[in-house]
């Protein structure tokens, strides 16, 4: 009887763990839609602009559809939106299986050879991966590449584009397609609608302001210019996000300026706005701080197996942040020191942030004050013999992040004196600026 039950326990899990898998599996499909206009809302919900793209005219609809080789299946462009930003490829597969995983296409974008013999040529970069949606027997999905660029200028007129070297890849296994293909986009960037508001508004920041200076309107993107007034660390970041009619979209790209002026881009928005809203969440910079501590090497040998050690070692606090030596940890040849932020007051705005550090070589005393590396970081042995062979700088969950350190270089040293600067600081503001379209 002891047996039968053991047996009948086993064949009882053996069923539960079947039906958990297929339940995951099945909360994994990709959705599948009954009417055409439900793919449509899924790409609008997926790709900010598109649908305001479409009522201007600037996409173009296709129903190509090519062979796969020795599948019986084809690929099918549906649509092509062609932007000074990005160029879409909205897509569809035939004969997917296994409806868990999305088919990905790739390839090189150029345009017919010119008059110069040649084409300009761009590789896809990627993929919307959470965006496939099943209908009618087709797995549809999005294609993002960058646009096409002519001796370093993207293009300002591409009648037509080509896709070479085109593979699908479905269920992991690749095909790769035997023709290019060719589509008409008629893309003119004069018929993109962009216009520039002078917004002029600021929030208070420490001991000066944050201002959003400008924004600049696009059926591409959304552009704002911002400046910093009052502070002389430099500006490593800003976090928030817009509402612009409808659409409510991420602050994503940073790029500065000068002299703390610098620039913010993300999506467009699906409509012309009547208001905005501007949300910043928070803003980085890179501080003069820095922090120094020594690390007792002399125990660790040439014979000296791999392991893991806490230290949880408090080195000194920093902005309301204490920094902290976590642990040691040998292994694959390499010493990895992980440091660790902890907040010490969930009141306060001003707090250290981690990041990945870079190693300062021999004689880099000059720090640019304007561009700065974050967490500049030099490791001295006992005899003053710097650490030139850096063998990476790795982060870690939250505020954690490290550096590697060849073995060899520690079984030389009995001490390691460690430097960094360059802090990473980050003040919580939560503000929203208020912008009327006239």
């Amino acid at each position: 009887m002891e047996v039968i039950h053991k047996k009948g326990m086993f064949v009882a899990l053996i069923i539960i763990i079947f039906t958990v898998l297929l339940y995951m599996r099945a909360e994994n499909k990709v959705p599948a839609v009954s009417n055409w206009t439900d793919v449509k809302e899924h790409w609008y919900d997926n790709v900010p602009g598109l649908k305001r793209a479409e009522e201007l005219g600037l996409t173009r609809e296709f129903d190509v559809k090519v062979d796969i080789p020795k599948t019986g299946h084809q690929l099918k462009i549906t649509e092509v939106w062609y932007n000074s930003e990005q160029v879409y490829i909205f897509y569809g597969v035939n004969g997917i299986k296994d409806q868990t995983k999305l088919p990905r296409l790739d390839f090189l974008l150029t345009t017919p050879t010119n008059h110069e013999g040649d084409s300009p040529r761009n590789d896809t970069y990627g993929f919307l991966g959470d965006s496939g949606i099943m209908h009618d027997g087709w797995m549809y999905n999005v294609a993002v590449a960058d646009p096409i660029i002519k001796v370093e200028m993207e293009l300002d007129e591409v009648k037509e584009i080509v896709l070479e070297d085109v593979s699908v890849q479905k269920q992991n296994i690749i095909h790769r397609l035997e023709d290019p293909i060719q589509l008409t986009v008629h893309y003119s960037k004069d018929q993109e609608r962009t216009r520039t508001l002078e917004v002029q508004k600021s929030v208070p920041l420490l001991n000066g302001e944050v201002a959003l200076e400008k924004m600049t309107l696009s059926t591409s993107k959304l552009l704002l210019d911002w400046k910093v007034i009052g502070i002389k660390d430099p500006v490593k970041n800003l976090k928030g996000s817009i509402r612009a009619g409808e659409s409510k979209l991420d602050l994503w790209s940073f790029e500065t300026v000068w002299d703390n002026q610098f620039q913010m881009k993300t999506s467009p928005s699906d409509s012309e706005p009547e208001n905005i809203e501007v949300h910043i969440d928070s803003v980085e910079f890179i501080g003069d701080d820095q922090f120094s501590f020594t690390l007792d090497t002399k125990e660790y040998t040439e014979s000296t197996k791999d392991f893991e050690k806490e230290l949880n070692r408090e080195i000194t606090t920093i902005k309301d942040t204490m920094i902290v030596l976590k642990k040691i940890i040998l292994r694959d040849g390499r010493f990895h020191l992980m440091l660790d932020y902890k907040q010490k007051n969930n009141q306060s705005n001003v707090y250290l942030k981690g990041n990945l550090p870079n190693l300062r070589w021999p004689g880099q005393k000059e720090i640019n004050r304007e561009f700065p590396k974050v967490h500049l970081m030099e490791i001295i042995n006992e005899n003053g013999v710097h650490l030139t062979e850096h063998e990476g700088a790795f982060g870690g969950p939250e505020n954690e992040f490290g550096l590697e350190v060849p073995r060899d270089f520690i079984n030389k040293s009995d001490k390691l004196h460690i430097t960094v600067e360059n802090l990473l600081y980050e003040v919580q503001l939560d503000k929203t600026l208020h912008i009327k379209v006239p």
